[in-house]
């Protein structure tokens, strides 16, 4: 876990490190140009370059991360998801008919509801003894 957090918080340090990099670049480039000086234009293509080098990757690798995920992985684990819900839900049902059916029988061995069934008369401490 510390491996982890530590390689994350030294990624995000470089990347802030070049983005501060870039940009102090990008400064520079513009106030170059905006002097007029000697080899700003090339300074400008360079570093237009660099911009496209650094975010090309990155702009890539998220849209690809994002189809991937968003769209195959969807794909790949619904089925067997969805498989598996309908079994448990399958086996659920068994479960709880079994049960109903089990304690229906229980109930109509019970003298106290056999006697009921005879007289139509119910006994309402039982009932709640029961329930």
């Amino acid at each position: 876990m510390i491996l982890l957090w530590s390689v994350s918080t030294l990624i995000f340090l470089l990347t802030v490190l070049l983005a501060f990099m870039l940009f102090r670049a990008g400064v520079k480039v513009y106030i170059e140009r905006h002097r007029n000086k000697e080899g700003s234009r090339i300074r400008s293509k360079l570093l237009f370059g660099d911009l496209v080098l650094t975010l090309a990757p990155a702009l890539f690798y998220v849209v690809f991360s994002v189809y991937v995920l968003n769209r195959h992985l969807d794909y790949w684990f619904s089925k067997p998801a969805e498989n598996a819900l309908k079994r448990l839900d399958s086996l659920y049902r068994k479960e709880a008919q079994e049960r109903v059916e089990a304690e229906t029988g229980w109930l109509s061995l019970l003298p106290q509801t056999q006697d009921a069934a005879r007289t139509a008369r119910f006994d309402s401490a039982f009932l709640r003894k029961i329930a």
